[in-house]
């Protein structure tokens, strides 16, 4: 019966996003211990989990596809529509996976948005040392405008060589 494979199938997505909670705890660790030759790392494991989960996103839409078709629902079944479609204790198993899914979903969100303040201030940061010691186009502010184009300074780099 399809629906064992999809709810098999919605395990292996909730460890998958379990581990994505992980390397977005483990890239707010390395911005909070100011350890920043480790957050490009950090980084594209993030990216690289967001990756695979993408491509299971694809398979899980076909494998729900086929458990809607199967229960008379239609191949665009939403979860929630295939647990009140399904018989028990499938009903119940796809409500726990519904439920769990939406959880981490939301924590990996909080995580993500935390992350991107924490790094737009560093941003800012940089930004107001480099106007401190003189370099052009490092005012305080992200370093883009509001429609997303990159700031550009009128002026020169000026180098400090020697100490006044």
């Amino acid at each position: 019966m399809a629906v064992r494979e999809l709810s098999a199938f919605l395990w292996e997505e909730r460890q998958l996003l379990d581990l994505l909670v992980f390397k977005l705890e483990e890239e707010s660790l390395v911005l909070a211990s100011g350890r920043h030759q480790w957050l490009a790392r950090a980084t594209s494991e993030v990216e690289f989990v967001l990756a695979q989960i993408q491509e299971m996103e694809a398979r899980r839409e076909a494998e729900a596809a086929g458990v809607g078709v199967e229960l008379g629902i239609g191949g665009a079944a939403t979860l929630a529509e295939i647990a009140d479609a399904a018989p028990e204790p499938w009903a119940g198993t796809f409500r726990d996976h519904r439920k769990a899914l939406q959880a981490v979903i939301g924590r990996t969100q909080e995580l993500a948005l935390r992350n991107k303040e924490v790094l737009a201030k560093y941003v800012v940061a940089v930004s107001d040392a480099l106007s401190i010691v003189g370099v052009a186009g490092s005012t305080p502010g992200p370093a883009y405008t509001a429609d997303g184009a990159v700031r550009r300074s009128a002026g020169n780099i000026r180098l400090v060589d020697a100490v006044s």
